[in-house]
């Protein structure tokens, strides 16, 4: 049997994936890869031992030169400090 490494961010960084950028414009155009804006949201897949104000599954905007970009088992993940992450999106109920 095959031993499986499962990446684990070190410190006070923090493993995202990114959303994806729409192929087609609200009125059917298709956008072209090098015209597209890279998407600054991402779901937090992983946190280091350090990171205290993030969880696994928060949805997030971070800093858009920020991290290191790798790809994992065929999906592409980015690494960043904690600081970069500039706000957490939560779902607000209505009271």
């Amino acid at each position: 049997m095959a031993n499986v490494k499962t990446p684990v961010p070190t410190g006070a960084r923090v493993m995202l994936m990114k959303d994806e950028a729409p192929d087609v414009s609200d009125g059917g155009i298709v956008i072209p890869d090098n015209a597209r804006e890279k998407p600054l949201t991402a779901k937090v897949i992983a946190v280091g031992e350090k990171v205290t104000t993030l969880s696994k599954g928060d949805e997030v905007i971070f800093a858009s030169f920020a991290g290191t970009v790798f790809t994992i088992d065929g999906q592409e993940v980015i690494v960043v400090d904690e600081e970069d992450i500039l706000l957490v999106l939560r779902e607000v109920k209505d009271a």
